[in-house]
């Protein structure tokens, strides 16, 4: 497979999408891929990562390729392990083919651990950037919000989260926010809280306002304010942000779930069916494997039609808005 320049040739976007290893059958995420494909209105090019058995006795449609692979991570296999053993996975394969650059983005529905593996050993890491971090679009009171880390490093350097602020700011100015306000998760609001990681953490992100004309810092954000506050992008380490995140998500399914039991009428039941949408994780893309160099997203383990085109039309954006180039202009502009 040989690598070409996206800088010389922008269109169409190819993206990659594994149908192995997650908790649905690869012959049925073939067809629910392939029909979403078919209604998507945007110029891409489709590699489907499967088995000889996943594509028996079928024919992939007009810009659908079809890349078969001899092995399989599980989501029960031990991460680094399988990585290291089913080189030939379709997992690895797919890293391999973003790396050589036949593809521009790879999603992957299965073991989180063994695809953040395989990308780090795979993928070089961007400049400027120690650690890569995993991102998390999460629904807030006023827009959606970025939040990393949410479990791929569990322990950080205060550097390193000042590194996933550029990140996060990075991906906000893809999705159209032009100066996108940047929160510290801690433990209150006052510079003087947390840890020692935490207190360093705040005096390296004040220097964001110090190089933008816009103040972009606005301080630490308690766990209570992170969906309400002012803020697009929420920085964190990655234990914390994965239980954060959890906590989170769990909280909005209990609030759906009670909310499916209410029955009312006129302007009050559109207005919670709104807010039961709102909530759903569905309509968010997956988490986004950020500070390598390639765009890795996980979709999320259960499947659902709306995920997978919540993360397609993600992994599209990010492309055609150069996200990689803008992580670079962030850190040394």
């Amino acid at each position: 497979m040989q690598r070409q320049s996206r800088e010389e040739e922008r269109s169409p976007p190819r993206i990659g999408i594994d149908l192995m290893g997650s908790d649905s059958d690869p012959s049925h995420l073939l067809e629910e891929a392939q029909d979403l494909i078919r209604s998507l209105n945007m110029p891409t090019t489709f590699f489907l990562f499967g088995t000889d058995q996943t594509f028996a006795e079928k024919s992939p449609p007009p810009s659908v390729h079809y890349i078969s692979a001899k092995e399989v991570i599980t989501m029960d296999d031990e991460p680094l392990q399988a990585v290291r053993r089913k080189k030939e996975a379709s997992l690895c394969v797919g890293i391999r083919a973003l790396k050589e650059g036949t593809i521009d983005a790879f999603i992957s529905f299965g073991n989180t651990g063994a695809l953040m593996a395989s990308a780090k050993m795979t993928l070089q890491m961007l400049p400027g950037i120690e650690r890569p971090a995993l991102l998390a679009l999460l629904p807030s009171k006023l827009s959606e919000i970025a939040v990393l880390d949410v479990g791929a490093n569990a322990s950080n350097r205060a550097d390193h989260l000042v590194q996933f602020a550029h990140m996060g700011i990075a991906y906000q100015r893809c999705r159209g926010i032009k100066e996108p306000k940047v929160g510290l998760l801690n433990m209150g609001s006052e510079s003087k809280k947390g840890t020692p990681l935490l207190r360093e953490a705040y005096q390296q992100l004040q220097l964001l306002n110090a190089r933008s004309s816009v103040p972009l810092f606005v301080g630490n954000i308690e766990g209570r304010d992170a969906l309400l506050a002012e803020i697009d992008v929420l920085v964190t380490e990655g234990f914390t942000g994965n239980v954060f995140l959890k906590t989170a998500e769990g909280i909005a399914q209990m609030i759906r779930q009670e909310l499916q039991d209410i029955r009312a009428q006129g302007e009050l039941q559109s207005a919670l069916n709104t807010l039961k949408e709102h909530l759903h994780y569905s309509r968010y893309p997956g988490a986004l494997l950020s500070g390598v160099q390639g765009i890795v997203m996980k979709s999320h383990g259960e499947f659902s039609t709306l995920s997978l085109a919540s993360t397609v039309k993600a992994a599209h954006e990010l492309i055609m808005q150069r996200f990689l180039q803008r992580i670079r202009q962030t850190l040394f502009s």
